[in-house]
Parts: structure tokens; sequence; C-alpha cells
């Protein structure tokens, strides 16, 4: 992948998804990644496929290439309803003509909720709860039931 930026990179500017892209540009950027926060203002404005092919169209107007998108960042996938926003997006993405989405999910969690640290191969690997408390599952069952929701993440 070629060396991009994320476009909530200027935070609170008010700056549009457009007018970042604008930004990025007279920086001499080519290849961006839009952030969670501008694909939720994209879904704001119309239905996916509409908001993401206008996003597009002007993005590749003015010579940005849009080379990834990140999804939901406080989702939590075995939560039908966060997946079905990430399925939005996917439209969303699918649209603007983003082939490759980042997924940052359960980071709501407190930070070592969500990591276990395996000492022996010495880093870390991600265990992604399903939306409830960590005491009330077992460990198979969390792993199941992250299975399932990134099975049905797959499928779509």
């Amino acid at each position: 992948m070629k060396l991009s930026v994320w476009t909530d990179i200027y935070g609170k500017s008010n700056l549009t998804p457009e007018g970042t892209l604008v930004e990025l540009t007279k920086h001499g950027y080519e290849y961006c990644e839009l952030s969670d926060e501008h694909a939720f203002e994209l879904l704001d404005r119309s239905t996916p496929d509409k908001a993401g092919a206008q996003y597009g169209r002007f993005a590749k107007e003015i010579g940005m290439n849009v080379a990834q998108g990140h999804l939901f960042l406080t989702s939590q996938i075995c939560n039908v309803s966060d997946r079905d926003v990430l399925k939005r997006q996917f439209d969303l993405f699918g649209a603007i003509g983003i082939k490759n989405a980042v997924l940052h999910c359960d980071s709501l969690l407190d930070e070592y909720k969500n990591v276990d640290f395996d000492l022996s191969l010495k880093h870390k690997k991600l265990i992604f709860y399903p939306g409830c408390e960590q005491e009330n599952y077992s460990m198979e069952y969390k792993r199941e039931q992250n299975e399932i929701a990134l099975r049905d993440l797959c499928d779509y």
C-alpha cells in the first residue's frame, strides 16, 4: 500500500470529508484512508451507494485515491446492531471504490481487557470480547462468538 494519511488528521477542524481531501492534495498527498468519523458523516447524508458514489467521484476528480477505510472504531462485533453498522460501511466503501477496510473492534473496553499477553511468543494476541462483561462468559464461548461474528462479516 502507498503512503497514506487518515482523513480525520485535522480533527475537529470543521472540514467536510471533501474539504479534507482538498487539504490533503494541497500538501502533496495522493492516497488517504477514510476515517470512521467521515464515513459516518457521509452515511448521514444519504444511502451508502449514493453518498459513496458522490464521494468517490469527487476524490477521483481531484486526484485522490482512497486506499482503505476505517470501520466503526468502537464496534463490538458480537453485537448484531454494530455488525449492521459495519455492513453499511462496507456498502459505502464499495461505492467509493475502497477495497481495504480496517477493523478496530471492542475498543471501548479498557486496554488490558482486550489484549492477552502471550509471553512465550513475545507479542500481543487480540482477544475480541462479545460485547459483554468479561467475567460472565468462558474464553471458549467468547472465541466462538467472535468466530461467528467474523464469519458473518466476511460472508457479507
